[in-house]
């Protein structure tokens, strides 16, 4: 059965095939002859024309000619002309050609470009002007205290600088507050070279790693560091000291 289905809709292609392609050679025919060919319609617009065609009233407006209709037609008067590009924006993207061109010019000094001032929004400002800011801010906190000229010229810069006269106060405050520079300073362990020496050995197997863990609790008389031996000197004092302590007691006693 699944045969028969293979060979009847492969039979069918090719009918269809055939009759499509006689249509087609048909209406070519009548458009090489000059003859107005109709495209054909949808299965739906076929149907509402085919009830609109029924309709008499319908049929006698269609055949009138309305002089002002034809009139009006013939005004129409059109002309071709190039596609005219319309693009929204006409602002030049980073790209590595832009970078290339305007790599000499101030306001694309950071890769992107800065805007005139003058367009800029109330209260805003650009990078450039914020890293001008923030440096002269931050000198100012470096001015050492027998250059008292020194800062009356930073002070003098901040108060001429763009950004004062277009940022409020209260904003410049945060902009420092927040993206101000700062140095963190953090406790460092330092390890000693000959503890590092013996981490070393263990680790390649040179030293046999059964007390590795017990660094600490050995008996400090017994390490071969600079610092070992002086511990095992003061505990052999102390141990001096005791034993004396106990010989003057017996002697007494």
């Amino acid at each position: 059965m699944g045969i028969f289905k293979k060979i009847f809709s492969s039979g069918s292609k090719i009918v269809d095939n055939g009759t499509f392609k006689e249509r087609v050679a048909f209406k070519f025919d009548k458009i090489l002859k000059g003859e107005k060919v109709v495209a054909p319609k949808y299965e739906t617009e076929k149907k509402a024309y085919e009830d609109v065609m029924k309709n008499d009233e319908i049929k006698k407006e269609i055949e009138i000619k309305h002089e002002t209709l034809v009139e009006n037609m013939n005004k129409f008067n059109i002309k071709s002309s190039e596609v005219i590009e319309n693009s929204k924006s006409s602002r030049q993207l980073p790209t590595r050609e832009t970078e290339t061109e305007h790599k000499n010019d101030p306001t694309w000094e950071y890769f992107f470009y800065e805007p005139p001032k003058e367009q800029m929004l109330p209260n805003r400002l650009t990078l450039r002007e914020a890293l001008e800011f923030l440096r002269t801010k931050y000198e100012t906190t470096q001015v050492k205290p027998g250059s008292q000229d020194r800062l009356t010229e930073l002070e003098k810069c901040l108060s001429e600088h763009d950004t004062a006269k277009r940022i409020d106060r209260e904003k410049l405050d945060q902009i420092w507050k927040y993206f101000r520079p700062f140095a963190r300073s953090d406790q460092q362990k330092v390890v000693k070279k000959l503890d590092l020496a013996y981490l070393q050995d263990v680790m390649h197997g040179k030293i046999d790693d059964k007390g590795f863990f017990d660094i600490g609790k050995q008996d400090p008389r017994t390490p071969k560091t600079v610092d070992g031996r002086e511990k095992a000197r003061i505990l052999e004092v102390e141990e001096i000291k005791k034993l004396e302590n106990k010989e003057d007691k017996s002697q007494n006693d």
